[in-house]
């Protein structure tokens, strides 16, 4: 395990970046701010959830490679 330097880049490469993350959250701001604040890291796409069941379908329909819960 790599010990992360607050002052560095928040990854070395694209490639140490999840392609895909899905954000399961119910509040709509909350979301959008992380939503965000996940595309300000270089991440490609950030799909949003508002409740577990329509966390359940979308991973059914593709899986993530991260979620924030």
């Amino acid at each position: 395990m790599q010990p992360i330097d607050p002052t560095g880049p928040a990854a070395q490469s694209p490639a140490d970046l999840p392609s895909d993350v899905l954000v399961v959250e119910d509040d709509v701001l909350i979301a959008m701010d992380t939503v965000e604040t996940i595309t300000g890291f270089g991440v490609a796409s950030v799909r949003t959830a508002r409740n577990v069941a329509e966390a359940l379908q979308m991973i059914a329909a593709r899986a993530p490679a991260f979620v924030l819960l």
